[in-house]
Protein backbone atom coordinates (compact mmCIF):
# COMPACT_ATOMS: atom_id res chain seq x y z
CA UNK A 1 0.00 0.00 0.00
CA UNK A 2 1.36 3.45 -0.96
CA UNK A 3 1.04 5.78 2.02
CA UNK A 4 2.90 8.73 0.47
CA UNK A 5 6.10 8.01 2.37
CA UNK A 6 9.48 7.60 0.73
CA UNK A 7 12.74 6.19 2.00
CA UNK A 8 15.48 8.73 2.39
CA UNK A 9 18.61 7.65 0.49
CA UNK A 10 20.77 8.98 3.36
CA UNK A 11 19.09 6.78 5.99
CA UNK A 12 20.14 3.29 7.00
CA UNK A 13 17.79 0.29 6.91
CA UNK A 14 16.46 1.01 10.40
CA UNK A 15 15.53 4.59 9.58
CA UNK A 16 12.04 6.00 9.40
CA UNK A 17 10.20 6.91 6.27
CA UNK A 18 9.88 10.56 5.34
CA UNK A 19 6.65 11.91 3.96
CA UNK A 20 6.73 14.19 0.95
CA UNK A 21 5.62 17.02 3.26
CA UNK A 22 8.67 16.43 5.46
CA UNK A 23 10.90 16.32 2.38
CA UNK A 24 9.41 19.62 1.17
CA UNK A 25 10.14 21.20 4.57
CA UNK A 26 13.74 19.94 4.36
CA UNK A 27 14.10 21.35 0.84
CA UNK A 28 12.77 24.72 2.00
CA UNK A 29 15.21 24.57 4.91
CA UNK A 30 18.08 24.12 2.44
CA UNK A 31 16.83 27.13 0.47
CA UNK A 32 16.67 29.21 3.67
CA UNK A 33 20.19 28.18 4.68
CA UNK A 34 21.60 29.21 1.28
CA UNK A 35 19.55 32.42 1.35
CA UNK A 36 21.01 33.24 4.78
CA UNK A 37 24.53 32.57 3.50
CA UNK A 38 23.95 34.89 0.54
CA UNK A 39 22.56 37.63 2.79
CA UNK A 40 25.47 37.32 5.21
CA UNK A 41 27.91 37.63 2.31
CA UNK A 42 26.49 41.07 1.49
CA UNK A 43 26.03 42.42 5.03
CA UNK A 44 29.24 44.40 4.68
CA UNK A 45 27.66 46.54 1.96
CA UNK A 46 24.84 47.66 4.23
CA UNK A 47 27.24 48.23 7.12
CA UNK A 48 29.55 50.30 4.95
CA UNK A 49 26.60 52.41 3.75
CA UNK A 50 25.64 53.06 7.36
CA UNK A 51 29.22 53.97 8.31
CA UNK A 52 29.51 56.35 5.37
CA UNK A 53 26.15 57.97 5.99
CA UNK A 54 24.74 56.71 2.67
CA UNK A 55 22.02 54.44 3.98
CA UNK A 56 19.16 56.22 2.14
CA UNK A 57 21.02 55.86 -1.18
CA UNK A 58 21.85 52.23 -0.44
CA UNK A 59 18.22 51.45 0.37
CA UNK A 60 17.18 52.80 -3.03
CA UNK A 61 19.85 50.84 -4.91
CA UNK A 62 19.96 47.46 -6.63
CA UNK A 63 21.79 45.61 -3.86
CA UNK A 64 19.14 46.51 -1.29
CA UNK A 65 16.47 45.31 -3.72
CA UNK A 66 18.38 42.05 -4.22
CA UNK A 67 18.69 41.56 -0.45
CA UNK A 68 14.94 42.12 -0.06
CA UNK A 69 14.25 39.61 -2.81
CA UNK A 70 16.44 37.09 -0.97
CA UNK A 71 14.51 37.70 2.26
CA UNK A 72 11.22 37.25 0.39
CA UNK A 73 12.28 34.09 -1.47
CA UNK A 74 10.89 31.42 0.91
CA UNK A 75 7.49 33.14 1.08
CA UNK A 76 7.45 33.59 -2.70
CA UNK A 77 8.23 29.90 -3.25
CA UNK A 78 5.42 28.95 -0.88
CA UNK A 79 2.95 31.33 -2.53
CA UNK A 80 3.85 29.97 -5.97
CA UNK A 81 3.58 26.35 -4.77
CA UNK A 82 7.03 25.69 -6.22
CA UNK A 83 7.83 22.78 -3.92
CA UNK A 84 4.31 21.35 -3.94
CA UNK A 85 4.54 20.88 -7.71
CA UNK A 86 7.51 18.55 -7.26
CA UNK A 87 6.09 15.06 -7.00
CA UNK A 88 9.13 12.86 -6.40
CA UNK A 89 12.16 12.70 -4.11
CA UNK A 90 14.68 13.22 -6.87
CA UNK A 91 13.05 16.45 -7.98
CA UNK A 92 12.97 17.72 -4.39
CA UNK A 93 16.62 16.82 -3.88
CA UNK A 94 17.62 18.63 -7.08
CA UNK A 95 15.41 21.66 -6.48
CA UNK A 96 17.25 24.93 -6.90
CA UNK A 97 15.32 28.20 -6.96
CA UNK A 98 16.09 31.02 -9.32
CA UNK A 99 18.23 33.19 -7.07
CA UNK A 100 17.83 36.97 -7.15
Amino acid sequence: MDDGNVQSPDDDAASRLLSMGERRRLALGRVRAERNRRLAATDWQALRAIEQGRLPEFLMGPEAARRQALRDLPARLAAEGALERLADCGALNRFEPTWP
